[in-house]
């Protein structure tokens, strides 16, 4: 059996705990993301004689829509993503929480874009650096919970004798 790489988060808490937290941050941000996004999007359409400016270029009305756009779909898979961490904690399924993995790389892929985007100044880059590297902690932390619940669901699945395969 494979061993976690942390035994808890932030020196405090289990990693159960941690997870926790985790996916309803996700969830919170995520729906808070949406509804501004909507409304951002809401304000725009209701103007005609708005400016849009990236760094000191001026762009359409059109690209900063799509843009919002994305920014809407991306907070609604981190509320999803985050769902579904909390779904496999109270299921404890392990597999569910590659889901949340995942959705954690794309915020960073994501938020990685969204500074690119910009003008690069060195702030940027230290804000850059710290996030990923939070989300590079937050990943393994999920990681470590993902593998200390598959080495209980398989002990569980060794000592009950089940003839059938148990997928969780």
């Amino acid at each position: 059996m494979k061993q976690p790489i942390f035994n808890g988060c932030c020196f405090c808490f289990d990693l159960r705990s941690a997870g926790q937290i985790l996916g309803w941050l996700h969830i919170v941000s995520g729906v808070g993301g949406v509804i501004g996004s909507l409304l951002l999007i809401a304000l725009m359409t209701q103007f005609e004689d708005m400016e849009f400016y990236v760094g000191e270029e001026q762009v359409s009305k059109t690209f900063m829509i799509t843009v919002m756009a994305v920014a809407c779909a991306v907070a609604l898979i981190s509320a999803f993503g985050g769902s579904m961490l909390i779904i496999a904690l109270n299921q404890e399924s392990h597999r569910k929480m590659i889901i949340f993995m995942v959705v954690l790389a794309i915020n960073m892929v994501a938020f990685t874009v969204n500074i690119a985007m910009d003008v690069v100044t060195i702030a940027s880059i230290i804000a850059l650096v710290i996030y990923v590297c939070l989300d590079t902690y937050f990943i393994l932390v999920i990681y470590s919970l993902y593998i200390k619940t598959k080495n209980q669901n398989e002990q569980l699945r060794a000592t009950t004798n089940y003839p059938y395969p148990v997928y969780s």
